[in-house]
């Protein structure tokens, strides 16, 4: 059964403090992790908004069927395509 629920659309971008948003401002995540620090959140956000835009187009059913080792298939020709 197909996941009814809409995700944020791409891309997602890092705003202050770790938080995510998406060009027209809506907020995407904002749950600050009470025992990191602003840096460490600034580089939590960094690595989930790389990991959101890579797969941008991608349905969930397709990630999730995908795997890991599928999905990181899919990044490393990502990234030979772009070189």
């Amino acid at each position: 059964m197909a996941d009814e629920r809409q995700h944020t659309p791409e891309p997602w971008k890092i705003g202050n403090r770790g938080m995510i948003y998406t060009d027209d401002l809506r907020l995407a995540i904002m749950e600050p992790c009470k025992d990191a620090s602003i840096e460490e959140q600034a580089a939590n956000a960094a690595r989930i908004v790389a990991a959101i835009n890579t797969v941008a187009g991608m349905t969930t059913e397709e990630l999730q069927a995908l795997g890991l080792g599928g999905l990181a298939k899919l990044y490393a020709d990502r990234n030979q395509s772009n070189a």
